[in-house]
């Protein structure tokens, strides 16, 4: 009997976690859109003007070349033996302005991408097609 209740406790537990981050996803991502109208990105653009990886992270210097504001970066990179990792950064990068990221990464990252987050139209849009990218990626020294 108490082996009984007790299943039924965890699998109650388990399905009002379930229910919970089902929500919590849908709500976050209710202002978020992937790039659903293009002329919103074609303002968007940025350069990658310096990258170097230690052991556990990639160091990029991110330029902001496009006439909007950047309201995030989605960081992508693809190591030696094809490990991709992606990892994005809410934070403002204003035109013009060039600033430090440091990405997580696993393994040696041979090829290095950075795209554009945008606010239009009410929305946070991303811009995947809009890339920076770096291959060979050199170790800092």
């Amino acid at each position: 009997m108490s082996w009984v209740l007790l299943i039924l406790i965890v699998v109650s537990l388990g399905a009002g976690f379930y229910i919970w981050v089902r929500d919590y996803a849908k709500s976050s991502a209710s202002h978020l859109v992937v790039e659903s109208n293009k002329n919103s990105c074609s303002s968007a653009s940025l350069d990658i003007v310096d990258v170097c990886q230690t052991s556990n992270l990639v160091l990029v210097d991110v330029e902001n070349t496009g006439s909007l504001n950047v309201k995030g970066l989605m960081f992508s990179s693809l190591s030696l033996y094809n490990v991709v990792n992606n990892f994005e950064i809410n934070d403002t990068l204003l035109v013009g302005q060039t600033r430090r990221f440091a990405v997580p990464k696993q393994g040696v990252v041979e090829l290095f991408y950075v795209s554009p987050v945008i606010f239009s139209n009410g929305a946070f849009v991303k811009c995947p097609r809009v890339v920076a990218s770096a291959d060979k990626v050199p170790y800092c020294k």
